[in-house]
């Protein structure tokens, strides 16, 4: 007598032929993907893995996005599923034998499922899914380099000024909103130096710094949450020295932000065309100056609050006196590479002449 399969998940599918394979599109919850696939990983002990190594940062941040109620994931999870693991019933349902032998490997979307998977809303999230049946490993490997191998990341740019539609008040949208009023208000010197969208053309000749590097320097004043979990609420944060601009922005107060931060960098504007116009200082125009733009923006902040001065006057005083006694250091004779940590030995070391002039205060960390 024939033993009847236990069929414990049905699969309602459109099917999809194209040139190359034919698949089957439809939904499932992410507890029954996890059960019925695995990451075929690739290490020198398994050549015949197609997947990478998980990334533990990636999945944490899945795992705390997916917990939000808005959480959405509308690309679908890919599957490559053995012969007889599925059985096709008509021209609408698929039966998934869940205790097979076999498993259906994880073409895209393993930090997906196991992010997900460790949400608080992981056993009852719903998510597309795309099975392939009697795929070849050769096939799956084909599929894996085709589908992460030609993606070009999105400008982050781009994403932070998509943020600018939010109809929410998040992190993000706040951001945003404060970078294109520096770029564009008749009260900036930084109007027209902010590459929005990344980009440099005719409409801004002059600009000299991504949408991006300033957004990302000015959100890690205001709280510990990068673009990927910008969310509309914020934790409480005791860092207050570090997160300078948390209390205003969590008290709806980005005016303040706005202008601050414009009384800053007008300030470090004149100061650096005053003292830095020749090209052998030009890192200061480039992306790593403004890093460290923000970075001293929180110390001289702190400074500014013990002296009771946040006004353009007051910056302008304290930056002059920086760069003066930096263009009269030997630190002024380094070269600083275009990168993180380029900007971080510049940092470094004007932060040391401002401590060490008494411009700032020591227990500034």
């Amino acid at each position: 007598m024939k033993i009847r399969r236990i069929i414990l998940i049905s699969f309602k599918y459109i099917k999809i032929d194209q040139p190359y394979a034919t698949f089957y599109l439809g939904k499932l919850k992410v507890s029954e993907i996890d059960s019925i696939s695995f990451s075929n990983q690739r290490t020198i002990y398994n050549s015949e893995g197609i997947q990478r190594k998980l990334d533990l940062n990636r999945i944490r941040n899945i795992k705390e996005y997916a917990s939000r109620p808005d959480a959405v994931f509308p690309t679908a999870i890919i599957l490559s599923a053995p012969n007889e693991m599925v059985e096709i019933v008509d021209e609408n349902f698929l039966n998934i034998d869940n205790e097979s032998k076999e498993l259906c490997s994880i073409i895209d979307g393993q930090h997906r499922i196991r992010g997900i998977m460790e949400s608080s809303n992981g056993f009852e999230f719903e998510v597309p899914v795309v099975i392939f049946i009697e795929s070849t490993l050769e096939i799956d490997a084909e599929l894996f380099s085709t589908i992460n191998g030609n993606q070009k990341p999105v400008s982050k740019s781009l994403v932070y000024d998509l943020y600018g539609l939010s109809s929410k008040r998040t992190v993000a949208k706040v951001t945003h909103e404060i970078i294109k009023a520096l770029n564009t208000s008749k009260e900036s010197r930084m109007t027209g130096k902010v590459k929005m969208l990344g980009i440099k053309d005719e409409e801004n000749i002059n600009a000299e710094v991504s949408q991006s590097t300033l957004a990302d320097s000015l959100m890690s004043l205001i709280s510990n949450r990068n673009i990927k979990n910008n969310i509309d609420y914020l934790p409480d944060i005791v860092n207050k020295q570090r997160y300078v601009f948390y209390d205003w922005y969590n008290e709806n107060k980005e005016h303040l932000i706005l202008k601050v931060v414009m009384n800053f960098f007008n300030a470090w504007i004149d100061a650096r065309d005053e003292y830095f116009g020749d090209d052998r200082y030009k890192y200061f125009k480039k992306s790593i100056g403004y890093i460290v733009a923000f970075k001293l923006l929180r110390l001289f902040y702190l400074q500014g609050r013990l002296e009771n001065q946040l006004s353009e006057e007051f910056f302008f005083g304290k930056i002059s006196d920086l760069f003066n006694h930096y263009k009269n250091s030997e630190y002024s004779k380094q070269t600083y590479s275009s990168s993180q940590s380029g900007a971080k030995d510049l940092y470094d070391n004007l932060k040391s002449i401002a401590e060490k002039n008494e411009l700032i205060k020591k227990q500034f960390n």
